[in-house]
């Protein structure tokens, strides 16, 4: 099924990539949260989106395995160039570190109280996560219009 964004993409990827292009934004709405010491809902949207986010990549790789995409991205003038594989592998570089962070703060403090929560290492382990995820998602936009849209 033909993607929506536009490029030689299918719904899957385009549906993702929106999802992504999104995730900043409401890591930073769950840190407000906190702020108005809503730590529960908080913890709830973390767990949503780091649950969401494991959905997203296992659709998006299923799809790149069993789906039609690779004659898609056969089309693309990156298709086998160095500057893919090297965008794909410091994509890589912050796309798992950044989960696996996430994914054992989440499971690490997801029972702890206020002070916890807004102690200094949680903070600044979060703020790596969120600059982490940043970064995946712009090399995640990268690799998308080259492989899609260029």
């Amino acid at each position: 099924m033909q993607g929506f964004l536009g490029t030689r993409s299918d719904f899957i990827v385009d549906a993702v990539m929106l999802y992504f292009a999104l995730l900043p934004f409401l890591m930073l709405y769950s840190f407000h949260l906190v702020s108005k010491q809503k730590v529960l809902l908080h913890r709830n949207l973390q767990i949503f989106l780091l649950l969401l986010t494991t959905i997203s990549v296992i659709s998006l790789e299923l799809d790149i395995r069993l789906g039609e995409l690779n004659a898609k991205a056969y089309l693309s003038s990156y298709y086998d160039s160095l500057t893919l594989k090297y965008t794909f592998f410091v994509h890589l570089l912050f796309a798992i570190s950044s989960f696996l962070l996430w994914a054992w703060m989440v499971f690490k403090y997801s029972n702890f109280s206020l002070n916890k929560i807004k102690s200094t290492k949680h903070i600044l382990l979060g703020k790596i996560v969120f600059w982490g995820m940043v970064l995946t998602v712009i090399t995640g936009w990268l690799i998308y219009m080259m492989v899609f849209a260029l």
